[in-house]
């Protein structure tokens, strides 16, 4: 039944993984999916970067916190 209201608001699901969480699931459409897969190795390529720079003083969770707020200041 969901496959088929997805198919009928054209809509399909795709999967975002971001840093080390479990994967995402999102329904949008196809003209979404290109923003959110940018949006996705944008998130990661900062958090891989500040992960290597606060290794030792923060856990994943913390920098991914950081990132949310920087997106979020944008």
């Amino acid at each position: 039944m969901t496959t088929q209201i997805m198919a009928i608001k054209g809509k399909k699901e795709i999967w975002l993984q971001l840093a080390d969480v479990r994967p995402i699931p999102l329904n949008v459409s196809p003209e979404e999916e290109t923003r959110c897969r940018e949006a996705e190795r944008l998130v990661n390529s900062l958090w891989d970067k500040w992960m290597r720079q606060f290794a030792e003083n923060g856990s994943s969770q913390e920098v991914l916190a950081r990132v949310e707020f920087r997106f979020a200041q944008l």
